[in-house]
């Protein structure tokens, strides 16, 4: 009984100095609570940031194209050598058969050219289309790969690639620092909006 009544007496002296003090109980909760949501809505674009940043580095794919006297035996050589680096999130490889009749399915202005391709007259190239665990490797992964044999060239679209890494590992640093800075500032701003309160009731 007497916690109960410790509790009530507590909860109306609580009630009489919000009521005494309105406008400065109104002021704090006002500055708490807008502090707050800046800081939530921080945290929520850091963490979009970073999930955008991700989706991007998944998205990445290198085509690795192979001469045009590659046999399946160099193909399966090179498809070796690649999975060795251990940077290899999913390897595919296709024909030039399989690029041309995928071509002639999407264009019907195509389709007709195609047709009359031959094995020996396809001027298309065998190639593996790669995705890497590590995007940050690709530049490292791409010099390595075109100086294996019986590979011609190796395209990811360096510069935008390598652009937006720097660009998203920038911008997920500062959005690091903002929500942090954010924090302490909220930490600060409610801490003096208590003394401040305190004060005032005294």
């Amino acid at each position: 009984m007497r916690g109960i009544r410790t509790v009530k007496r507590y909860v109306r002296d609580s009630i009489r100095s919000v009521i005494r003090n309105f406008s400065l109980s109104l002021a704090s909760v006002s500055c708490i609570a807008i502090t707050l949501i800046v800081v939530s809505f921080s945290i929520i674009i850091s963490y979009n940031v970073e999930n955008f940043t991700e989706q991007i580095r998944k998205d990445v794919t290198m085509v690795i194209f192979l001469e045009s006297d590659a046999t399946k035996q160099d193909a399966n050589k090179i498809e070796k050598e690649i999975r060795a680096t251990g940077n290899v999130e999913k390897l595919t490889f296709k024909s030039k058969q399989e690029q041309a009749e995928q071509t002639a399915e999407e264009s019907e202005v195509f389709s007709t050219i195609i047709d009359e391709w031959t094995e020996e007259t396809n001027p298309l190239l065998d190639s593996f289309e790669l995705k890497l665990k590590d995007v940050d490797r690709i530049q490292s992964m791409a010099e390595d790969i075109k100086k294996m044999d019986k590979v011609r060239t190796v395209s990811y679209g360096e510069d935008m690639v390598n652009q937006l890494i720097t660009i998203f590992d920038v911008v997920k640093k500062v959005s690091i620092v903002a929500v942090i800075a954010l924090i302490v500032v909220t930490a600060f701003l409610i801490a003096n909006t208590i003394k401040l309160a305190i004060y005032a009731r005294k």
